[in-house]
C-alpha cells in the first residue's frame, strides 16, 4: 500500500525530471545504468519504496538537495542544469 508521502516524493521527482526535459530511459542513461527507468517510474508513482542511497543518487541526478525532494520546496525554486554524472 502507498503512504502519502511516498506518493508526494514520486510526485516531486516526476515533476522535476520533467522540467527537465528528461525521459525516464535519459535517467538511467544518465546515471550509467545505476537508476534504471523501470525503477524510477516505480519510485514516481510511489509503487517502491526508495533507499536513502537511491535517494541520494536521484538528488545527485536531478541536481538539487536531497531536503528539496524531502521536503516538498517549490520546484520552481529550483535551477536545474543539465549535468551528467559520471
Amino acid at each position: 500500500m502507498r503512504t502519502d508521502q511516498e506518493i508526494h516524493l514520486g510526485q516531486r521527482i516526476r515533476t522535476i525530471r520533467r522540467q527537465m526535459g528528461w525521459t525516464l530511459d535519459d535517467c538511467q542513461r544518465r546515471s550509467s545504468g545505476k537508476l534504471p527507468a523501470v525503477t524510477l517510474g516505480a519510485y514516481e508513482r510511489g509503487e517502491r519504496s526508495i533507499s536513502l542511497a537511491k535517494l541520494s543518487l536521484i538528488a545527485e541526478l536531478l541536481q538539487v538537495p536531497i531536503e528539496h525532494l524531502l521536503s516538498g520546496a517549490e520546484k520552481s525554486s529550483v535551477n536545474v542544469k543539465e549535468r551528467h554524472i559520471y
